[in-house]
C-alpha cells in the first residue's frame, strides 16, 4: 500500500509540475512543460476532440498515460458521443459548436492548463503546423477525406438503415441527417482553419545530425547477462560541430530515453545508450553514456529520436525478417549503417556486423574493450591505435598467471579456462609505451 501511495503523489506532483509550467509560460528545457509533457501527444488529443467539438474532453473522459522515466502522455482518446453538434438537449444542454474551444468553453471545467498550453506561442504554433499538417489535401482530416469516408460508411450500412427505422422507427430522414453533418464539419474545419493558420515561427526548426548508427536489439546472452543485457543503440554525431542534447528524446512507445538537461556530443562523436549500463560497462568495457528503460523488441520497433517539441530528428523501424539482415536477429552481430550518410530508414542501409565497438578516445587516457566480462573459457581484448604490445593476467595480489609478449596486433583472444573462478587484473602495454589495466571476473 505505501508504495502504490508513493506512486500516486509521484503523478499527482507530476500534474501539479504542469499546472505550474504551463500557467507560467515556462518554455525550458530543464524544468519547463516541454520536459514534463510529450508535446505532440498533447496537440493530437487537442485536434482530435476539437474537430469534434467534444463536450466531455478536457474534463471527463480524458485519460493520460505516463512510461517509467518518460514524459507525460495525453490519451487515449475516448468517449465520442456528445460531439459534431450532437448534445444532452433533453437535459436542456446545447454545448457542441462549431465556434467554440472547448478547453476555453465556460461550460467546460477541466483543468486550466489547456488553456495555458494554447495561450504559450510556442504550444499554439505546433498546434497549428500539426493542425494544417493533418487537414492538407488526402490527409486524414482533410473535410474532403471525411466526407468520402463518411458516404462510404453510409453506402455500407445502407441495408441496416431501413431495418432500424422498421425496427426502431429512430433513423428518420437519413440523407438530410447526413448532409446536415457534413455541413457541421466542413463550418467546424474553415472555423478552426482561421484560430490555426499561422505557425511561420516553427516551419523550419534546426534539426541536429544526429544518426542512429547501430541498433543491437537481440544479442546472445553470455555468461550471468540475459540477451536483455546486452542490448545497445549507438548515436552519432555526423557533424564537425557540437550538438547540445537538451530536450531530445525518444518520442515512440516502447524504450524510453531522454537525454540529460544540457549533456552535449563532440563534433564526430559516437555514443552508446544501453538496455543495462552495469552490465554494458562489465562486458563491453566502457560505459554507455547512458541506459534506456524497457528493452527493445526482437521483432520489431520504431526508433524515433525527436526534439522537446516532437521534431523528428531521425526514424528507424528495423525488423527481424527480410530485407533486414536476418544475423542481426540473436546470432550475435548487431545492426550497423553501413555508412553514415545513407538512409537508415531503409533496410539495404544496413549490414550485421560483429566488429569491435567501442568509443573514440583519442583526446582520453588509453584504454582497451575487454570483452566478454565475466568470462568463462576465454576473453578478448581489444584497442585500435596503437596496436597491443604485449598483455599480463594476474591475481589480486599481484602473481603473474598468463602472460604473452611481442603482440603486434589491435585484437587477440586468450585462453583463460584454466584460471580458477574469481577476479583478476588485467595490465596491457601498448606499442607506444602507455599501458592500461582492467578487472576481469572469471566464472
Amino acid at each position: 500500500m505505501t508504495g502504490l501511495i508513493r506512486m500516486m503523489l509521484r503523478i499527482y506532483n507530476h500534474f501539479l509540475d504542469l499546472k505550474d509550467a504551463s500557467h507560467s509560460g515556462n518554455e525550458s528545457l530543464s524544468d519547463g512543460f516541454p520536459s514534463i509533457i510529450d508535446i505532440p501527444s498533447f496537440i493530437d488529443f487537442m485536434i482530435m476532440n476539437e474537430i469534434a467539438s467534444n463536450v466531455d474532453a478536457y474534463q471527463l473522459s480524458t485519460f493520460f498515460h505516463k512510461d517509467r522515466n518518460g514524459k507525460l502522455r495525453a490519451g487515449p482518446i475516448w468517449d465520442f458521443n456528445l460531439t459534431y453538434g450532437n448534445d444532452l438537449f433533453f437535459l436542456g444542454f446545447d454545448r457542441s459548436h462549431t465556434d467554440v474551444l472547448q478547453f476555453d468553453n465556460s461550460n467546460n471545467d477541466g483543468p486550466e492548463f489547456w488553456k495555458d498550453l494554447y495561450d504559450d506561442p510556442a504550444f499554439k504554433c505546433y498546434l497549428s503546423k500539426r493542425w494544417n499538417e493533418v487537414t492538407a489535401a488526402n490527409k486524414p482530416l482533410n473535410y474532403q477525406v471525411i466526407s468520402d469516408k463518411i458516404d462510404q460508411m453510409v453506402t455500407l450500412i445502407s441495408e441496416a438503415t431501413v431495418r432500424e427505422q422498421a425496427r426502431w422507427h429512430r433513423v428518420g430522414n437519413h440523407a438530410n441527417n447526413i448532409a446536415a453533418l457534413k455541413n457541421w464539419l466542413q463550418t467546424r474545419i474553415n472555423w478552426l482553419n482561421t484560430l490555426f493558420s499561422d505557425y511561420s515561427a516553427c516551419s523550419n526548426p534546426f534539426i541536429p545530425p544526429l544518426v542512429i548508427s547501430q541498433i543491437h536489439y537481440h544479442p546472445v546472452a553470455s555468461g550471468v547477462y540475459s540477451d536483455d543485457d546486452l542490448e545497445f543503440i549507438q548515436i552519432s554525431n555526423n557533424s564537425n560541430t557540437a550538438v547540445n542534447l537538451s530536450g531530445i528524446y525518444f518520442k515512440e512507445l516502447g524504450i524510453t530515453y531522454s537525454f540529460p538537461y544540457n549533456s552535449s556530443m563532440a563534433a564526430n562523436e559516437k555514443i552508446y545508450l544501453a538496455g543495462n549500463a552495469s552490465a554494458f560497462q562489465q562486458y563491453y568495457g566502457f560505459s554507455a553514456f547512458g541506459e534506456f528503460t524497457r528493452n527493445l523488441s526482437n521483432k520489431s520497433e520504431k526508433l524515433v529520436l525527436a526534439d522537446a517539441f516532437g521534431n523528428v530528428i531521425d526514424y528507424v523501424e528495423y525488423q527481424d525478417s527480410i530485407p533486414w539482415p536476418q544475423a542481426a536477429d540473436g546470432s550475435g552481430p548487431y545492426l550497423q549503417l553501413a555508412d553514415m550518410n545513407y538512409d537508415n530508414s531503409l533496410a539495404s542501409s544496413w549490414v550485421a556486423s560483429n566488429q569491435f565497438i567501442g568509443i573514440d578516445r583519442a583526446a582520453e587516457e588509453i584504454n582497451f574493450a575487454l570483452y566478454p566480462n565475466p568470462a568463462k573459457a576465454s576473453v578478448t581484448i581489444e584497442h585500435r591505435n596503437p596496436e597491443i604490445a604485449s598483455y599480463t593476467i594476474s591475481g589480486l595480489p599481484g602473481q603473474t598467471l598468463i602472460s604473452a609478449a611481442n603482440i603486434g596486433k589491435g585484437k587477440v583472444t586468450i585462453d583463460v579456462s584454466r584460471l580458477l573462478p574469481g577476479t583478476y587484473l588485467i595490465t596491457v602495454v601498448f606499442k607506444d609505451g602507455s599501458k592500461s589495466v582492467k578487472k576481469i571476473t572469471i566464472l
